[in-house]
């Protein structure tokens, strides 16, 4: 899964808002390595992000939404339903919430239009989606608190093949916990598509292993998608 962010404060540095050439480049990135999906995010979430405006999201996805290609499968990084319908009234297939679908109103669009979810893990009592929380067993917590949300969403009218999960890596947890998950991903296979997003973060001078070893530790783990930026 490729990411795309239409924007100008991603903390990986490689925005596109505004510049459409460095879009088709990344287009052309996903196909020469053969991506197939594409997560496109219009806020950043990068620590200390700065909040924006519904309108100013809307306007940048309407500028995605312009120059969308339609060689790829679309997934929608937001938190915000409205956008969320947006997007998915515009062929995309993919809902990533990376609050956790806390929100009724997103959990109801994915119940109105069976659109694809993937489920974020956040810590259930945080305000914000990088408060620290601290773990006596991490990758036990964590996988407590993922089966725990599933239920309930399940409960809601979501269907089981509507997610897949993801561990939250580098969201709302010290560097070498989100480090020790990822080193035991393959702990999260319990009958849901995994998700793991690790690409430019920090925390990974605690994994002690080159792009490549992490990319098939993944793999061989039980991950069905990994979350890369498309950097040149």
């Amino acid at each position: 899964m490729g990411i795309i962010n239409i924007t100008q404060d991603s903390f990986s540095g490689d925005g596109v808002l505004g510049n459409d050439i460095m879009l088709f480049k990344k287009f052309e990135k996903a196909k020469k390595n053969n991506i197939k999906i594409l997560d496109i995010g219009c806020v950043s979430t990068k620590p200390g992000f700065k909040e924006v405006s519904l309108v100013e999201e809307q306007d940048r996805l309407y500028s995605f939404l312009i120059n969308k290609s339609n060689e790829f499968i679309y997934s929608i990084d937001t938190m915000n339903a409205n956008i969320a319908k947006i997007a998915i009234d515009n062929n995309f297939s993919i809902v990533n919430d990376v609050s956790g679908f806390f929100s009724q109103e997103m959990i109801d669009i994915a119940i109105k239009t069976n659109a694809n979810i993937i489920l974020v893990h956040r810590n259930q009592e945080s305000i914000t989606l990088h408060e620290k929380k601290q773990f006596n067993d991490v990758v036990n917590q964590v996988k407590e608190e993922i089966l725990g949300k599933v239920s309930e969403l399940i409960n809601l009218g979501i269907k089981t093949e509507q997610i897949a999960i993801d561990p939250g890596l580098g969201f709302g947890k010290e560097m070498k916990d989100s480090a020790k998950i990822l080193k035991n991903i393959d702990q999260f296979q319990f009958g849901y598509p995994i998700v793991v997003g690790y690409s430019n973060k920090k925390f990974l001078q605690f994994v002690e292993l080159s792009s490549d070893e992490i990319y098939k530790h993944c793999k061989s783990s039980g991950v069905s998608l990994i979350r890369l930026h498309l950097n040149d």
